[in-house]
């Protein structure tokens, strides 16, 4: 696939041998389906940044003196927002390991058409773990969005996010 600016891709991206598991110091570690989201070997794209943003349904009344009136109805629903980049590949890895010329958008595409909610054969819910170990942070959530940008054409990445809505705890 050749690029606009130049006759190959800028660069290298590598996958060093023996790093085909999440670190257990990992940040984030989002199941589906199947697949890992994120794992360089699987789906040749990695998670370089998410924020999870938890509300309370709250009312604010003010009077006409200094008087202000708090309603607490509960909690809103949660958004986990979970942003990477995915990668070309052009060459085999190793005699043991096959790399195809997909680009890892498309795995990215299918993991998410894969898990999505509104797809009757997906997982009931997506599990998103936040630091591990024994304090961990699980969240169960539904993947509901995902959009993709070519906007590195010269090193051929293109970068996604997905969306996830959480139901509060």
């Amino acid at each position: 696939m050749p690029s606009i600016y130049t006759a190959s891709p800028v660069g290298a991206t590598v996958r060093l041998p023996g790093s085909s598991s999440i670190a257990t110091f990992s940040l984030i570690e989002v199941k589906g389906k199947e697949k890992n989201l994120g794992l360089f070997k699987e789906q040749k794209a990695i998670v370089t940044s998410w924020s999870f943003e938890e509300n309370v349904n709250v009312q604010f009344t003010h009077t006409m003196g200094n008087d202000i009136y708090v309603n607490v109805f509960g909690n809103r629903m949660a958004v986990l927002v979970v942003n990477g980049i995915t990668f070309s590949s052009t060459a085999t890895v190793g005699a043991d390991e096959e790399c195809t010329d997909d680009h890892g958008v498309n795995h990215i595409i299918k993991w998410y058409r894969d898990n999505r909610v509104s797809n009757p054969d997906a997982p009931e819910r997506i599990k998103v773990t936040i630091a591990g170990g024994a304090e961990a942070t699980v969240i169960d959530g539904f993947l509901v969005n995902a959009s993709y940008r070519a906007n590195d054409p010269v090193s051929w990445t293109v970068e996604y996010t997905m969306q996830i809505a959480v139901i509060p705890k």
